[in-house]
């Protein structure tokens, strides 16, 4: 009823005025951190009028990163698509699940991950050993993940990380040396220049090293996916669900290493 609908309103405007009440207190209780932020804008505002050509640091960072990228997966197609011969069984199976497997139990030929396929060969079916005919074979996936596609995204990750660590240095050392620059002089010299030297020069093998840490973890995290997809293929629930926690902690882990690191 009409009645009912201006009940609704009446409760909704209530705790619309509350929130916006709570809003004005945070607004008040921020206000020293809000006016902190707005002059930290503005400097940041006349460092960019000063040196301009600093908008051109995270493009050619962009560039970089698009390239490698392109790089790395052209070698790495190379690398996952190489598939062993051995990789699934070549006998033959009696009953399709047997082959496949079911909702509970796990098939002879997708007992791992990634996994093939299953198909029906009724020219060349076999006889086995309970006597039994056997025509389910099992055909092997596009693509594999072995020891030399885990050094390559290894390599991957380290190489993205160093990119994005070198770009904020970059720009965190133009930033330092523009404030330390007398006001006179400010916008006469380029910081960027400097900048670049002292990355380059004194601080290329710390960015490795920090980078070399979020690599870890990061290639840790993806690793419990591996593991998690390995599970789920074998049907072992329980497992999937422990790794998929530990992946949750690891990513929450390192979202606390690349804000110290940063």
């Amino acid at each position: 009823t009409s009645e009912d609908v201006r009940k609704v309103l009446e409760i909704c405007s209530y705790v619309i005025w509350s929130l916006a009440g709570v809003y004005v207190l945070m607004v008040f209780c921020f206000f020293g951190r809000i006016q902190l932020a707005i002059a930290v804008n503005k400097v940041a505002a006349t460092f960019v009028s000063h040196t301009f050509r600093i908008i051109g640091v995270p493009i050619v960072q962009a560039f970089v990163g698009i390239l490698w990228i392109l790089l790395w997966g052209v070698s790495v197609s190379f690398l996952v698509s190489q598939v062993p011969a051995d990789y699934s069984p070549t006998t033959a199976y009696a009953t399709y699940a047997e082959a496949y497997g079911t909702s509970n139990e796990t098939g002879a030929c997708t007992n791992k991950w990634p996994t093939g396929f299953v198909y029906k060969d009724e020219g060349n079916c076999q006889t086995l050993d309970n006597n039994e005919v056997g025509c389910w074979k099992c055909a092997p996936p596009r693509y594999v993940f072995d020891y030399r596609f885990a050094v390559s995204f290894f390599v991957f990750l380290w190489n993205n990380a160093l990119n994005i660590a070198m770009g904020q240095c970059i720009i965190a050392g133009a930033v330092g040396v523009w404030f330390f620059t007398p006001n006179a002089e400010k916008g006469k010299n380029s910081p960027i220049k400097r900048s670049c030297w002292n990355v380059f020069r004194y601080h290329l093998g710390s960015l490795a090293f920090g980078s070399f840490i979020i690599a870890v973890i990061k290639f840790i995290r993806y690793l419990m996916n591996y593991f998690e997809k390995q599970a789920k293929a074998q049907k072992n629930k329980v497992m999937a669900l422990v790794l998929r926690c530990l992946r949750c902690c690891i990513w929450c882990f390192e979202k606390c290493v690349k804000f110290l690191n940063k």
